[in-house]
């Protein structure tokens, strides 16, 4: 069985490997966006970074509860199949 905290310290781990991509990503957005309004822009580049991060674990969380959702169904089905075989 899976504990709370192996989950969590997945996601964590999960978004450390991730972080760069996102920080790059952030900062070619916040870059492009200065060129049409550059307050946007600079407040996207330092603001912007914690925001995205938080996005990204938010996208990882979510990854994470899906595939304890499928296992469930997986294991409800499972069980389903070995009743209706009495």
């Amino acid at each position: 069985m899976i504990e709370k905290d192996q989950v969590v310290e997945a996601i964590k781990s999960e978004l450390k490997m991730r972080e760069k991509s996102v920080l790059n990503k952030n900062a070619f957005e916040a870059l492009f966006s200065a060129f049409s309004n550059p307050i946007v822009g600079l407040s996207k580049i330092f603001i912007g970074r914690s925001a995205a991060l938080s996005k990204e674990e938010q996208r990882i969380t979510q990854d994470h509860i899906l595939d304890l959702l499928c296992e469930i169904d997986v294991a409800l089905s499972k069980m389903s199949d070995s009743l209706q075989s009495y």
